[in-house]
C-alpha cells in the first residue's frame, strides 16, 4: 500500500485531490456542498468540522471522521481537536484538545469553559468530571492524570495528578503529591517530591510541604515549616521562617522560629537563632568579613562596623538602643569555659612582611582573691598581665586600685 495517496473523490458533484502521509494508509480529502472542511478521511467517510482521530489502522469506514482500531469518535460538536494513538479519545463541548498516545483520552464535556487541553502518552487521562473550568493544561509522560477543575498546569513525567481547583503548577518529574488539595502557583522538578500551596520543590525526594516553603537538594530534604527554606542534601528546614544550608543541617525544633542554619550539620535549637557551622569536622573555627583573606586584595581595606538594628528615623521618643552580648562557649561541669580574646597587629619594620598579631586583652575566669577576670598586654615586659585588686582605700577614699605585677 503506497505511503502517500492522490486519490480523486467525488461527492456531491465537488471534487477534491490532495495528497497525505499517515503512515501507510492511503489518505483522501472528501468534500460536500453542505459541509466544508479540511477533515481527513478514509474512503466512503463524510467530512465533519475538523474533526481528526489517527490510529493503527482504519476501521469502519462508513464513520464520519478518519476511524482508528480502538479510537473512540470525538463528539459534541468539538472543532480543531484531535486524538491519535489506539484507544485515544477526545470527548466533549468545545475544541482546542489534542491526545496523542495509547489510550490517552480527554473527555470535557462539562462546560464551554473546558479548552486546550493536550496530551501526550501513554494512559494519560483529562476528565473534567462535569465541572466547569479544565483549560490550558499539558500532560506529557505516561499515567499522568487530570480532573475537575484543574487549569494551567504542566505535568510532565510520571504518574502527576492535579485535580480540583489546582492551577499554574509545573512538576517534572515521577510520582509527585500535593500536600492537600486545591493548590496554586507551584513548582517541582524531581522524584517523588511532596509540594505545598505556592511551593518549589527540587530534587530527588524533596518536599516543600510548609506554605510558601522551598526545598532544595537530594536525599529527601524538607522545608515543612510555613516561609521556610530548606538547600541541601538531607536538609530539614522545620520551623516557621526557618532557614537551612547546607547538607544535613536542621532545625531541630519545630518552635524554632526564624532561626537560621548554615553549614553542613548546622543545628539550631531554639528561636530567633543563627547558626553558622556544624558539629566535628564541620565546625568553622574562623570567620573573615570583609576582604577576605585574599594576596591579590588591594588597599585601602573598608572598616568593619557591627551594630544591632537601627532606629528607624528620629521623631520617636524615648527608644532604647538595642545591646550587644558576646557570650563564649560554656563547658560541662568542673572544667574551664571559654575565654574572650582579642588580638591586634604590631609594628614592625618597614617592608613588605606581615604583621603579626598578639593577645592585647582577654577575659579568663578566676576564682582567686583580689584578681579579676581581666588581663592586658604590658608593653613594658611584653606579656599578658592579669589585673587585679589593692586593698580597700587604695585608690583613694572609697575605692580600690587596679594594678598589674611590676
Amino acid at each position: 500500500m503506497p505511503d502517500q495517496a492522490r486519490t480523486i473523490i467525488v461527492s456531491g458533484g465537488i471534487e477534491a485531490v490532495a495528497p497525505f502521509t499517515v503512515g501507510c494508509i492511503p489518505m483522501v480529502v472528501n468534500v460536500s456542498p453542505d459541509v466544508v472542511s479540511d477533515s481527513i478521511m478514509c474512503q466512503g467517510g463524510v467530512a465533519p468540522n475538523q474533526f481528526i482521530t489517527i490510529g493503527s489502522a482504519p476501521s469502519d469506514a462508513t464513520t464520519e471522521i478518519l476511524q482508528t482500531e480502538g479510537a473512540i469518535y470525538p463528539s459534541g460538536g468539538l472543532t480543531d481537536s484531535l486524538a491519535i494513538g489506539r484507544g485515544a479519545s477526545v470527548v466533549g463541548a468545545v475544541g482546542g484538545q489534542l491526545a496523542i498516545g495509547y489510550g490517552a483520552t480527554i473527555d470535557a464535556g462539562g462546560s464551554v469553559n473546558n479548552f486546550n487541553n493536550l496530551l501526550v502518552g501513554g494512559a494519560n487521562t483529562a476528565d473534567d468530571n462535569g465541572l466547569i473550568g479544565m483549560a490550558n493544561n499539558v500532560l506529557v509522560g505516561f499515567s499522568n492524570s487530570l480532573r475537575d477543575q484543574a487549569s494551567a498546569c504542566v505535568l510532565i513525567g510520571l504518574g502527576h495528578v492535579a485535580d480540583g481547583t489546582d492551577s499554574n503548577q509545573v512538576r517534572i518529574g515521577n510520582t509527585s503529591t500535593m500536600s492537600s488539595v486545591n493548590l496554586a502557583n507551584v513548582v517541582g522538578i524531581g522524584n517523588g517530591i511532596t509540594i505545598g500551596f505556592r511551593g518549589v520543590a527540587i530534587g530527588d525526594r524533596a518536599s516543600a510541604s510548609g506554605g510558601d516553603a522551598i526545598s532544595i537538594g537530594q536525599e529527601a530534604p524538607v522545608a515543612s515549616g510555613p516561609q521556610s527554606i530548606a538547600i541541601g542534601r538531607a536538609v530539614r528546614a522545620r520551623s516557621t521562617d526557618g532557614i537551612c544550608i547546607g547538607a544535613l543541617a536542621n532545625n531541630l525544633n519545630t518552635t524554632d522560629k526564624s532561626s537560621i542554619a548554615l553549614g553542613i550539620n548546622a543545628q539550631t535549637f531554639k528561636a530567633n537563632q543563627m547558626v553558622v557551622g556544624g558539629i566535628g569536622t564541620a565546625a568553622i573555627s574562623e570567620v573573615l568579613i570583609g576582604a577576605g583573606n585574599s594576596p591579590n586584595q588591594s588597599p585601602p581595606f573598608a572598616d568593619l562596623t557591627i551594630r544591632t538594628s537601627n532606629i528607624p528615623s528620629a521623631g520617636v521618643p524615648d527608644l532604647s538602643g538595642a545591646s550587644i552580648t558576646i557570650k563564649t562557649g560554656t563547658g560541662i561541669g568542673a572544667t574551664t569555659g571559654g575565654e574572650f580574646i582579642v588580638e591586634v597587629p604590631i609594628t614592625v619594620a618597614s617592608g613588605t612582611g606581615v604583621q603579626p598579631a598578639v593577645t592585647g586583652l582577654q577575659v579568663q575566669e578566676s576564682s582567686t582573691a583580689t584578681e579579676t577576670f581581666l588581663l592586658i598586654r604590658d608593653v613594658d615586659n611584653g606579656a599578658l598581665e592579669r589585673v587585679s585588686v589593692g586593698a580597700a582605700d587604695s585608690g583613694g577614699l572609697g575605692f580600690k586600685v587596679l594594678r598589674i605585677p611590676n
